[in-house]
């Protein structure tokens, strides 16, 4: 009996140290897959600003839910030779737990950079995939993205 009972709590423990951040991530993918899903067949409330200067432009839009959630925030900047895109998913709760970073200009530079988020706002994983080391930090996460769109500032 007792050596079933470590085996159990052996079995238990692996899995939550070694299958939990790939079960939260399936479950990162799966709440992204239906946000995705949500946009493409206009099931949310989408509110837009654009401004385009002399050689940029940029844009902000916001989809909220039936119940005046934000689910997801996308901002946008470009010019004639780069631009940089962010992604920020929410939950029900209104807490991020999936953004995605693209920057790219006509010199062949990239970065794309996707952080995942727990539950609890934690980190669980970081992926950059670059051919450069330019750095983006500052889009990393928007905690507040009403307010973001609000005070949207195309400058």
């Amino acid at each position: 009996m007792r050596y079933f009972v470590y085996l159990l709590l052996s079995i238990v423990l692996s899995v939550t140290l070694w299958g939990g951040s790939n079960s939260r991530i399936s479950w990162i993918r799966a709440e992204y897959n239906h946000i995705e899903n949500a946009v493409k067949y206009n099931e949310f409330y989408k509110q837009n600003k654009t401004s385009e200067g002399e050689g940029f432009g940029s844009e902000a839009t916001i989809y909220i839910d039936e119940y005046g959630r934000v689910r997801k925030y996308y901002l946008g900047k470009g010019s004639e030779d780069s631009a940089m895109t962010a992604e920020y998913y929410y939950d029900k709760r209104g807490r991020m737990f999936f953004s995605f970073l693209h920057y790219g200009n006509v010199s062949g530079l990239h970065r794309d950079i996707r952080s995942y988020y727990s539950k609890d706002g934690t980190l669980i994983k970081r992926t950059l995939d670059a051919n450069t080391d330019l750095q983006i930090s500052y889009y990393y996460r928007i905690r507040h993205p009403k307010r973001d769109f609000k005070h949207f500032n195309p400058y």
